[in-house]
């Protein structure tokens, strides 16, 4: 298939291979940011269990800040992939030149933020001492990185709201690769296994290592952007502020942003309640979503494909082939999540000792080992919530995909931990069904939100574009 087809193949081909074709690469393209972020977990791992608990520890703040970058980047794959569906090449391009500048803007600002408030953020989420060190180190070096991340996910929605997602999942691997070299030469006096010596700087070291790939990343992204593009071509100076453009990428990239944070917010707030119960509870609750998560990496990309899928269909006016895609994303997903999920209970002590070399009988892993089993029923749950986000974000609807962010965590996951703290019956395994059980509520509620129809509703004014836009304010497609 073509790169100039996709579209076509999108609006008219078969549907669950134009999920599939869309999504198998950012199936890899997951994979491989598993394993660029793994990278730093393989590595610092042997540091010792501290080491490996402060990277899990911070990333939840990390993702709180990144989350404005996520949602600037949900906007623009919605927005342009509807416009792509609707033939407006030109103000789809336009809108891409939008999307860079607003990145590197908040990126700027919140690398600023970010870095000088680590200190007392961390504090207060609970760390002291040796640990809040090294978690403040790590974060303030990966903060310093934020442009990087946030340019990454602009060329990311450009590129994917054409389908063709093959070029994103190239630049995460080069990334990858280039992070996984540089690891251990940052992190350790002298690499593991050889004779060479590396720079010695610890947990830093795996942060600056995290940087440059991602700096590498953004030059060829750029590159990619220029001499790869179909459909878009971006401009830094000649397109114009337009007002009412900069207010669409709001009103769409606002509530996936809050949404996003908020969900990060939340897992600031559970991740001091994990850790109250010490160390080793916390390394191995990070361990095991760092390797459940590995199953989750096709529901991803099925959701993040549907948002592609369906934002193209829905620049076109074809409701039912949207619809229908849904209908494909549950069944592919099904599928998918049951298969990967098996293997992690049937392999559970080698897969997790070999991201965390550790006795079977040691504390951590015997935690780790004995959660795995709740997350093999976790990840189907999770993969129906991708793709119900990744339904809704192609619609521009992104109001739902928040609301099941916020509601998931705010509404019944911390509220339910906190009724068990009350009632004197929390432990350790509390965390987890409390997990299961809001992934099972908000999925229902998700399908509530199909069901009422107003998805349906067009996001886009004809205004903001010379030639009529295909969408308008307040009008449905059918």
């Amino acid at each position: 298939m073509q790169r100039k087809d996709m579209t076509e193949k999108i609006l008219y081909g078969s549907l669950w291979k134009s999920i599939l074709f869309v999504a198998l690469p950012l199936m890899l393209n997951n994979l491989i940011q598993t394993l660029y972020n793994l990278a730093d977990a393989l590595w610092v791992g042997r540091l010792g269990p501290e080491e490996f608990a402060a990277t899990s520890f911070v990333w939840p703040v990390l993702f709180l800040f990144i989350s404005v970058g996520i949602g600037v980047s949900m906007a623009g794959t919605s927005i342009l992939s509807q416009l792509i569906g609707a033939s407006k090449y030109k103000d789809a391009s336009e809108f891409a030149s939008l999307i860079y500048r607003l990145a590197l803007g908040f990126a700027l600002l919140i690398a600023a933020l970010g870095y000088f408030v680590t200190p007392s953020l961390i504090h207060w989420m609970g760390a002291r001492g040796h640990f809040a060190r090294l978690s403040a180190d790590y974060l303030q070096i990966l903060f310093l990185g934020m442009p990087f991340q946030f340019l990454a996910f602009a060329t990311n929605a450009v590129f994917q709201a054409q389908g063709i997602t093959m070029l994103t999942t190239t630049l995460s691997a080069v990334s990858a690769g280039l992070n996984m070299v540089l690891n251990p030469f940052f992190i350790f006096s002298r690499i593991p296994g050889t004779q060479i010596a590396g720079l010695g700087w610890g947990v830093a070291g795996a942060a600056w290592a995290t940087v440059l790939a991602q700096g590498v990343l953004v030059v060829i992204g750029f590159l990619f952007v220029r001499y790869k593009s179909v459909h878009i071509t971006v401009q830094w100076r000649r397109v114009p502020w337009n007002k009412e453009r900069i207010f669409l990428i709001g009103r769409i990239g606002i509530p996936s942003a809050i949404g996003q944070s908020g969900a990060a917010f939340g897992f600031i707030i559970l991740n001091g309640i994990i850790a109250a119960f010490g160390t080793d509870t916390l390394a191995a609750f990070g361990l095991v979503n760092r390797v459940s998560g590995i199953g989750m990496l096709p529901a991803m990309g099925i959701g993040a494909a549907l948002t592609t899928v369906v934002g193209q269909n829905i620049g076109r006016g074809q409701i039912p082939r949207a619809k229908d895609s849904l209908r494909w994303g549950f069944l592919m997903t099904l599928a998918v999540t049951v298969t990967l999920t098996i293997p992690l209970y049937l392999f559970d002590y080698p897969i997790l000792n070999f991201f965390m070399p550790a006795e079977r009988t040691s504390p951590v892993m015997v935690l780790a080992l004995h959660f795995l089993l709740y997350a093999v029923f976790l990840n189907p749950l999770m993969g129906f919530f991708s793709v119900l986000q990744g339904f809704f974000q192609g619609t521009g609807h992104t109001r739902y995909s928040m609301m099941m962010e916020v509601i998931r965590l705010w509404g019944i996951r911390l509220p339910m931990i906190w009724i068990l703290q009350a009632l004197h019956a929390w432990t350790r395994d509390g965390i987890w069904y409390a997990m299961i059980v809001s992934n099972l509520l908000v999925v229902v509620l998700g399908l509530w939100f199909y069901r009422n129809g107003k998805w349906k509703t067009r996001v886009m004014k004809e205004e903001l574009s010379d030639n009529p836009v295909l969408l308008e304010i307040g009008k449905e497609v059918e």
